[in-house]
C-alpha cells in the first residue's frame, strides 16, 4: 500500500513543476516583448535624387557602406524631418564628406576640420540642387577658407575664381568638390538642365556688390 501510494504524489509533483516552468517561460516571453525598443522612424528618400546624384545611384541597393556616417558627425548636424542619415553615402575627399538624402531635401556633411573645426553641413531642397548646387564655406585650422560643394550629374569639375582674379579647375568626385586653397569668391558649374551658371561664395572675401552671395 505504501509503495502504490507514492505514484499519485509523484505525478502530482511533476505536473506542478511543469506548470511552474510554463508560467516562468510565459513571463519571460512577455517581458522580452515589453523591453523591445520602438522602431526608429525612417524617412523616404526621393527617387529624383538618385537621378540627380550618381553617387547615390551607385550606392543604392549596396549591402554595406564601407564608411558609414560616424556618430560624432551625425551628432554635429541639425536634426531634420525630411532627411535619412541611415541612407548617407560616403564621398571621400581631403576632408571626408557624406551625402545625406531625403524626401524633399539633401545635405552634404563633413567630418571635423582638425581640432579647431567641428563637423558641419549644408542642406537645401532638391530644387536648390537642380538649379545651382549646394555650397558651404568654412575655415581650416589655419583660418584659410575651405569650400564644400554638391553638384548634380554632368559636372566633372568646377571653375573657381579667386579674389585676385586668378582661376583654377577643381575636380568633382562623387558629385562633390572641395576647394582647399586660394581665396575663392565664385564657382562656375552646370545645373541639372546642363546650363552653365556661376554662384558666388560667401567666403572670407566679400563677393562683388553687383552679385548676391550664396
Amino acid at each position: 500500500m505504501t509503495k502504490l501510494s507514492r505514484h499519485p504524489i509523484l505525478v502530482t509533483g511533476l505536473v506542478a513543476v511543469a506548470a511552474a516552468i510554463g508560467v516562468t517561460a510565459a513571463m519571460a516571453s512577455s517581458g522580452s516583448k515589453t523591453a523591445k525598443p520602438a522602431a526608429v522612424a525612417r524617412h523616404v528618400v526621393s527617387p529624383r535624387l538618385h537621378h540627380l546624384i550618381g553617387a547615390l545611384a551607385r550606392a543604392h541597393g549596396s549591402s554595406a557602406n564601407a564608411h558609414p556616417l560616424p556618430v560624432a558627425v551625425e551628432m554635429g548636424t541639425s536634426p531634420r524631418q525630411t532627411t535619412e542619415p541611415s541612407a548617407a553615402v560616403y564621398t571621400g575627399g581631403v576632408y571626408p564628406t557624406w551625402i545625406i538624402p531625403g524626401s524633399r531635401e539633401v545635405c552634404l556633411t563633413h567630418a571635423e576640420l582638425g581640432s579647431a573645426g567641428g563637423a558641419s553641413e549644408i542642406c537645401g531642397t532638391i530644387a536648390d540642387l537642380e538649379q545651382r548646387g549646394l555650397a558651404e564655406v568654412t575655415e581650416s585650422t589655419s583660418g584659410s577658407p575651405v569650400v564644400f560643394g554638391l553638384v548634380p550629374n554632368g559636372n566633372s569639375s568646377v571653375q573657381v575664381t579667386n579674389a585676385n582674379g586668378s582661376e583654377e579647375t577643381v575636380p568633382v568626385t562623387n558629385n562633390v568638390y572641395e576647394i582647399t586653397s586660394g581665396d575663392p569668391i565664385s564657382a562656375t558649374l552646370k545645373n541639372a538642365s546642363g546650363t552653365t551658371i556661376t554662384r558666388h561664395l560667401p567666403v572670407l572675401s566679400s563677393p562683388p556688390p553687383s552679385a548676391p552671395a550664396g
